[in-house]
């Protein structure tokens, strides 16, 4: 803590500053379709949902592109169909999630936990999967890729992906 700042003045000050992510996280709780309108509407604000509890959470469809969601826990999430391209899921928990169709793509997925989600027909186009944890290659077999989607050096790329 620096010296000009108090531990209590450092606490609501920091209070102050993630009102907008509890907001944020209260908008996508309550309505999918409202988050989605919101997020149409402000396509230049970038959500920060960093450190969420959203295990388990319904947000099919859900417009997530260009968010923040690292370390968010979304084990067993349902996230089919939803748009999460270019989003940050450094750290996230994604393990038995279901993210079929979603949109991946160019997502920064580092050490993201992928064990047992499902990702048939997911797009992971232009993604780097090489430090995402708990891939298999059956997991592998059934999403979508392209010559840049790079994945670990144990797990073979689909040829369907040149």
């Amino acid at each position: 803590m620096t010296g000009d700042i108090s531990e209590g003045a450092f606490e609501e000050k920091r209070e102050e500053l993630f009102v907008a992510d509890k907001e944020q996280l209260e908008l996508l709780m309550h309505s999918v379709i409202e988050w989605n309108i919101g997020r149409r509407k402000h396509p230049e604000i970038r959500p920060d949902l960093s450190g969420a509890n959203l295990a388990g959470a319904d947000l099919h469809e859900a417009e997530l592109s260009g968010a923040n969601l690292a370390g968010v826990d979304l084990r067993g999430a349902n996230l089919i169909r939803a748009y999460l391209s270019g989003a940050n899921l450094a750290g996230t928990d994604l393990s038995g999630a279901y993210l079929i169709g979603a949109n991946l793509s160019r997502a920064y997925s580092s050490k993201a936990d992928l064990r047992g989600a499902c990702l048939t027909h997911a797009n992971f186009m232009e993604t780097d999967l090489t430090e995402a944890k708990g891939l298999s290659q059956e997991q592998i077999d059934t999403i979508y890729g392209n010559q840049t989607t790079k994945i670990p050096l144990n797990l073979q790329r689909p040829k369907k992906w040149d």
